[in-house]
């Protein structure tokens, strides 16, 4: 399970994954979920200088 909120506490994201595998398969599946958590905290926000804004991951294992 990974929680992440947006550093402004007005967008938040859980996303629960689960498989087998090891190795290259599991480093793949974490940037996967990563990437998830990612896009669902900045995807179309912008702050002034034109980045994106920051988002904090929770690692809940």
């Amino acid at each position: 399970m990974r929680t992440g909120f947006s550093a402004d506490g007005r967008r938040s994201v859980v996303v629960v994954a689960n498989g087998t595998g090891s190795g290259e398969q599991l480093l793949a599946a974490e940037r996967a979920v990563r990437g998830l958590v990612d896009r669902a905290l900045c995807a179309g926000t912008q702050d002034i200088a034109g980045s994106r804004p920051s988002a904090t991951l929770h690692n809940s294992r």
